[in-house]
């Protein structure tokens, strides 16, 4: 099995909406719809699957956006099969 290291990174215009309600009938008591620009860091490695073109892969990122009046911070994790 062989595997391949990957670091990705990136920049944009992430985009922060949020809606809630006191009750499912009630009406709208938070609203924010804001964006800004934001990054990404990351790394990930694929692991091949014998001598077929299947792959799994692992990715672990770190998100940034900075919005009017808030500061998006997520760590997501992604485990899965490409060919």
């Amino acid at each position: 099995m062989s595997a391949a290291h990957v670091l990705a990174a990136g920049i944009g215009y992430y985009r922060l909406d949020i809606h809630a309600s006191q009750a499912p009938s009630g009406p709208d008591f938070l609203f924010h719809d804001r964006g800004g620009i934001g990054g990404n860091l990351g790394l990930g490695r694929d692991f091949a699957i014998g001598d077929t073109a299947l792959k799994v892969f692992t990715d672990i990122r770190y998100y940034y956006a900075a919005t009017d009046n808030f500061r998006v911070r997520m760590i997501p994790i992604e485990v899965g099969v490409h060919w």
